[in-house]
């Protein structure tokens, strides 16, 4: 189990280590931004009612792996995905970022509430293997706005996500992110930042503690359960 909370704590220092490396827009620096900050943004990018439950992102040299938790309908599937990160680009203009996945995302369900969801949605993922010819995942996403997918690039839209939360709303007005590269343990970005707007990002991560708890307990009742894992491969 992850523990979120100190996850939320290691984003709130990371904070304090963007504050002594940036003091204005006008001088372009290297910040090494850890998992924990990261896991923490994107938590609290995730909508109250989001199928998405639930993101670990693990960084490596070169590429990432991200750990989904996703309920849809009763259904619970663990998503498993391995991606290289083509571009990142945040700032009060654009936000978007494109990555590439190094191999197929691996599904397994963890819960069915009925017999007969298992049947229908087995079912579902075979049509989509075998006459669709497309990933499930693949063939969901592409129904979802603001994320594209052509030949194993997923191409995202964060402004969709991210203008729906006043904090980073402010926060993009203090970031300019042109360059980032996948290290051992975090991201390695390369822009600007005002030290004084950043203040504006604890507020974010004091909400995202408190939603990354929410998370856990959640996940802790769900782990209560017995759980009837299924490979639709």
């Amino acid at each position: 189990m992850v523990d979120w909370i100190q996850l939320a704590g290691m984003a709130g220092k990371a904070i304090n280590a963007v504050r002594d490396w940036t003091d204005s827009l006008s001088q372009e620096r290297e910040i090494f931004i850890p998992d924990g900050m990261i896991n923490t943004a994107v938590t609290a990018l995730l909508p109250k009612d989001s199928v998405v439950k639930s993101v670990l992102v693990e960084c490596h040299d070169g590429f990432a792996d991200l750990d989904i938790l996703a309920n849809h309908d009763g259904t619970e599937v663990n998503i498993l995905l391995t991606f290289e990160l083509q571009s990142l680009t945040i700032n009060r203009h654009k936000q978007a970022v494109a990555l590439r996945e190094r191999q197929p995302p691996e599904l397994s369900f963890r819960y069915f509430p009925s017999a007969w969801h298992k049947v229908w949605l087995l079912l579902q993922v075979w049509a989509c293997r075998n006459i669709l010819r497309q990933h499930p995942l693949h063939h969901v996403l592409r129904k979802t706005d603001g994320v594209e997918i052509s030949n194993g690039v997923y191409r995202i839209d964060l402004s969709l996500w991210v203008r729906q939360k006043a904090a980073l709303i402010a926060a993009l007005y203090a970031v300019d992110i042109r360059q980032a590269t996948l290290r051992e343990g975090g991201l390695l970005v390369r822009g600007a930042a005002n030290v004084k707007s950043l203040e504006t990002l604890r507020g974010l991560y004091q909400v995202a503690a408190g939603t990354v708890s929410q998370v856990r307990d959640g996940l802790s009742r769900s782990d209560s359960r017995p759980l009837r894992s299924v490979n639709p491969d």
